[in-house]
């Protein structure tokens, strides 16, 4: 449908691509894309060394 309405010009290309992301956006789930849960962050304190650092990464293995 929306192949058809960009070839009759009743929308632009950029506005296919836009209805076309929204459309997908459904068959994302929030808990695979967008949010990490609780269980799964590891934190530490604003006053941590950089040695805290180093041993949280090594037990986590966690890159950010």
């Amino acid at each position: 449908m929306l192949r058809g309405a960009k070839l009759s010009g009743a929308i632009e290309e950029e506005e296919q691509d836009m209805i076309e992301t929204a459309l997908e956006i459904k068959d994302t789930h929030v808990r695979e894309a967008i949010i990490t849960p609780l269980v799964n962050v590891v934190a530490t304190d604003a006053s941590a060394t950089l040695v805290d650092f180093h041993h949280l990464w090594v037990t986590h293995q966690y890159s950010r």
